[in-house]
């Protein structure tokens, strides 16, 4: 295979990637539970990204 440009980290296999992808969407949930408090430490005038 060529690619222009190596990943930082090949995942080798299904599982490989059931795992990883399973472990991210975790975070991602985990993320989007806790927006509403964590957004609430913004300074005032601070440049809002989302």
């Amino acid at each position: 295979m060529k690619a222009d440009r190596a990943p930082f980290r090949l995942l080798l296999g299904t599982d490989a990637v059931k795992i990883v992808r399973d472990e991210f969407q975790g975070r991602i949930d985990e993320i989007d539970a806790w927006a509403p408090v964590s957004v609430t430490t913004d300074f005032a005038g601070e440049a809002n990204a989302g």
